[in-house]
């Protein structure tokens, strides 16, 4: 692989007129497992509970979403890898949205995953439609608009009925969220 990059010093401009949108983005939280080999869990937080942050929207932001992506894992045939399972946003004990991540056309992504699992009836294991995700594919986020949210403190709660642990395998989610709105 290969890259080149191009970069040219002052080609952005930057203004400073007060009616001008400056945007506004806040990380609330990402359960990726990116450092299984020091230790660190997967996401499986919601066989107990659900996620919970608190967070604070400043005077003056507008047009606020919720920049959120999520994925099932794990469990093999009857884990949350493989079934559709509600994903629910709540704030401040209010149903803000809810929606189920699936996707039904990861059989196009074949070519790209040459090294994944071939069966008996001609399928491959990257064929299979998946809780938000395909292997080989990047996963788009969802934005989920805010109009309602008020300036102040907030709490966030993400509530997803996980799977149950089946032997050793067990599922688990890979969620993100960023609240992006402009000043």
């Amino acid at each position: 692989m290969s890259l080149d990059l191009k970069y040219y010093p002052g080609s952005q401009r930057v203004s400073e007129e007060k009616d001008e949108k400056k945007p506004w983005i806040y990380p609330l939280f990402n359960t990726l497992n990116i450092m299984e080999m020091a230790g660190q869990e997967y996401g499986t937080m919601f066989e107990d509970d659900s996620l919970k942050i608190d967070f604070e929207i400043p005077e003056g932001v507008k047009n606020i979403y919720l920049r959120y992506f999520s994925t099932g894992h794990g469990g093999w045939g009857g884990g949350d890898e493989f079934n559709k399972k509600v994903n629910s946003i709540i704030i401040d004990d209010e149903l803000v949205n809810s929606y189920i991540p699936w996707n039904c056309d990861c059989g196009v992504q074949r070519k790209y995953n040459p090294a994944s699992g071939n069966f008996w009836n001609g399928l491959s294991s990257s064929d299979y439609s998946r809780s938000g995700w395909c292997p080989g594919e990047a996963t788009n986020p969802v934005y989920f608009p805010l109009e309602n949210l008020k300036p102040g403190k907030h709490t966030l709660k993400v509530a997803i009925p996980i799977g149950k642990r089946e032997g050793s395998s067990f599922s688990h989610w890979n969620i993100s969220g960023v609240l992006t709105g402009e000043f």
